[in-house]
């Protein structure tokens, strides 16, 4: 998740590689919580969850810290469950 940060205007086939990567995972993400849940809640939840998961990440890189990232993914699994059952 990290390649986004090294690149910019300056180097736009990169650039638009780490956007089309980054879009597909949150596509694939949403696609699967569409399942479940209205698109523009999926979509939503989506997001926050590569948000989420990216904050993690930096963590384990910076501090060698796996708690948080274990945090983040219990707490995007439940904000996910929530929003599957108040789309009920």
């Amino acid at each position: 998740m990290h390649l986004a940060y090294g690149i910019g205007d300056g180097t736009p086939v990169a650039k638009e590689a780490v956007r089309d990567f980054f879009q597909s995972l949150r596509t694939l993400l949403s696609d699967i919580l569409n399942r479940a849940m209205p698109r523009e809640v999926a979509d939503t939840v989506a997001a926050d969850a590569l948000i989420r998961l990216e904050g993690a990440t930096l963590l384990i890189t910076v501090f060698d810290d796996t708690e948080t990232m274990q945090r983040t993914a219990r707490a995007v699994i439940m904000d996910a469950t929530e929003a599957a059952q108040a789309a009920r």
